[in-house]
């Protein structure tokens, strides 16, 4: 995709699952729609297991949750996307980007085109659980940093649970049913391991500042700038005689 040249780059599967025909309707409704990205979605998945249904259901309804709602669901990496959109990827200094998610994460004006998946025309799915297992939780540590934030709240949890219990052995203590030695003891180790689990939960929010800041994503793309160099020419001549009375009144 990033060798790509053409002014429009589609991405699909080489087993022919994603019909090729369908490209024609893409570029159809990108430049009626003035689209950049149009995503080849799913009419139905009654042809995959109950399982596959629902683990993909899953993944994408986590994805949403993370990324955002731009993400389309039951979109694979069908897809067709303008010179903008990939000039774009070309400056994401990210070495595996997650596409299915980087794609919507741009932000380019996007819409969808339904189709009806094929069955496989040779080989078998390169796909297995462990593969999809692996695609989840990539998804979710390049673009969520929640899996450093369950210390934190299971230290929260723990110093929570941690004041009952201590409320519990003080009381069992002063009514005289407790071993010698034991409240002390049992108030010790579980003040000790909430705090260790809130001092981990409090490195891994550094961590994950420290992620997001070396993944160097942009903060924005422009897509068109009307002040920028060649805009007057871009124009035509009424703008070109406008730029040059507004140099000439500076």
């Amino acid at each position: 995709m990033l060798r790509a040249r053409g002014r429009w780059v589609v991405s699909l599967d080489a087993d022919l699952q994603d019909p090729p025909e369908t490209v024609a309707e893409m570029l159809r409704r990108a430049r009626a729609d003035d689209l950049d990205i149009v995503y080849g979605v799913r009419a139905d998945r009654s042809r995959d297991t109950r399982f596959k249904r629902w683990t993909a259901a899953g993944y994408y309804r986590l994805m949403r949750r993370l990324v955002g709602k731009q993400v389309p669901a039951q979109a694979g990496d069908f897809r067709l996307l303008s010179r903008a959109a990939v000039e774009a990827l070309r400056e994401l200094p990210e070495r595996s980007p997650v596409l299915r998610l980087v794609v919507p994460w741009l932000g380019f004006p996007s819409g969808e085109v339904t189709y009806q998946r094929e069955e496989r025309a040779a080989g078998r799915t390169k796909y297995p659980l462990s593969r999809m297992a692996g695609l989840a939780a990539e998804s979710v540590t390049s673009f969520s940093a929640a899996p450093l934030r369950v210390a934190t709240w299971l230290g929260l949890v723990g110093v929570a649970v941690c004041g009952v219990l201590v409320v519990v052995a003080v009381a069992a203590w002063l009514a005289g049913s407790t071993v010698t030695g034991w409240p002390s003891l049992y108030v010790a180790i579980l003040f000790l391991g909430a705090v260790q689990l809130l001092c981990l939960g409090l490195l891994g929010e550094y961590v994950a500042r420290i992620y997001t800041a070396v993944q160097g994503r942009p903060a924005y793309f422009v897509a068109s700038d009307t002040a920028g160099p060649g805009a007057a020419d871009a124009a035509g001549p009424a703008a070109g005689d406008a730029a040059e009375l507004a140099d000439s009144l500076r």
